[in-house]
């Protein structure tokens, strides 16, 4: 564990120490053995001070595991440090944590800045002692939080000067905080008309690699298919069955620029957007998931490929939590044209976020590809899921 240390009042300190080394020598000079002992006795709280002043630092050790607790809003939970000293005991010191507002703190002298929370705690840490730090938070908007400074101040035993230790390295917990959602209003609908993985009786398609049984031969059935096995214990042709599948999958397009710029309405953007994410989750969608912010990954924006279940929503919710209106961002169109070249269009399509001409001729080219469209209209309180309509252009306000 490191920590960076810093003395305040230490040119007093090293001042009384040259006069009452220099007072020694002087009353030993002129005999003045009473006034010797008074200064051998300041000569050795100002070494003991001194000594306590180089040492405090050495055996404090900072328990730092990396962790992320995921929270949704106005829940409440604690960040805790544990810290463990071997060395000299510690008496009257406080402990400065700074960390991101997106939790708050319930307990304690606390202040808010910009967009972050102190909190100051008194501390005792004796020899050979575990100390745990326990600081009550409540989940107070979406975001990341991080702990941006962690201090302990020391004042020293005898009332001259003070220590300030800093952690010279990342805290590694961090809490989360996911976005809120409400219901939209409106209904999705998948089409059975082209292959998949889900299974849907009214459909055309099969999967060759779900068999589930097998029937009498008929005229016309492929060849391949015929069940040797089945049909030798029967004495007749027998023709496997198979699962009819569709694809159900989504892919949620987020458009978070309006005007060459993050959108003003970020925060209404990630709530449907945060809706959807769980209406897939609880009807076990598959979904993939684009958004036109810049990313460092193959595709220069942040995507999400197709999955569904727990893990899925994780990341999704993960990524959500965490916009910022200073993320890089990349033109829609761009994204739009690499999706189709990925060839990877699912059955719907929803897209969220402002529309222009660009928009809309994108998702023309989208919805060529046997897809429907569905747009997220934020203007209404509540949201609403509408079928798009390739001759409809939102106005620019």
């Amino acid at each position: 564990m490191q920590w960076k240390k810093e003395v305040v009042d230490l040119p007093l300190v090293k001042l009384s120490q040259y006069l009452v080394s220099g007072g020694l020598f002087f009353t030993l000079i002129i005999q003045q053995y009473s006034i010797f002992i008074v200064l051998l006795f300041c000569g050795c709280i100002l070494f003991i001070q001194d000594f306590y002043f180089r040492k405090i630092a050495d055996k404090i050790m900072l328990e730092n595991v990396k962790g992320r607790e995921r929270l949704l809003i106005e829940d409440e939970t604690s960040l805790k440090f544990t810290f463990f000293n071997s060395g000299l005991p510690i008496w009257q010191a406080s402990l400065t944590v700074v960390f991101d507002d997106a939790v708050e703190p319930l307990v304690g002298d606390n202040h808010h800045y910009q967009s972050h929370n102190e909190v100051i705690i008194p501390l005792t840490l004796r020899t050979n002692k575990k100390y745990t730090v326990s600081i009550p938070i409540k989940a107070r908007h979406r975001g990341l939080m991080k702990v941006r400074k962690l201090q302990l101040r020391i004042p020293n035993l005898f009332g001259v000067g003070t220590v300030f230790l800093s952690l010279d390295e990342p805290y590694l917990e961090e809490k989360i905080v996911y976005p809120k959602f409400h219901h939209v209003l409106g209904e999705l609908y998948s089409s059975s008309q082209r292959l998949g993985n889900v299974p849907t009786p009214q459909t055309l398609f099969q999967d060759p690699f779900s068999p589930v049984g097998t029937r009498e031969y008929r005229y016309g059935d492929s060849f391949q298919h015929i069940h040797w096995k089945a049909s030798a214990r029967s004495q007749a042709l027998h023709t496997k069955v198979f699962e009819t599948t569709a694809d159900h999958s989504w892919l949620v397009i987020v458009n978070v620029v309006e005007h060459y710029s993050i959108t003003r309405d970020l925060e209404e953007i990630i709530t449907g957007t945060t809706y959807l994410i769980e209406k897939a989750f609880e009807e076990n969608h598959s979904y993939s998931l684009a958004i036109n912010v810049r990313s460092i990954n193959k595709r220069p924006y942040y995507f999400l490929p197709l999955g569904s279940g727990k893990e899925q929503r994780r990341k999704a919710l993960d990524f959500l939590s965490t916009l910022s209106k200073n993320d890089a961002t990349i033109p829609v169109s761009v994204m739009q044209q690499q999706l189709l070249r990925s060839g990877q269009i699912p059955s719907v399509s929803i897209y969220i976020g402002n529309e222009t001409e660009e928009v809309q001729s994108g998702l023309r080219l989208i919805n060529s590809k046997a897809t429907t469209i569905y747009t997220l209209d934020l203007s209404e309180k509540q949201g609403v899921l509408k079928e798009w309509n390739n001759n409809y252009l939102q106005k620019q306000g």
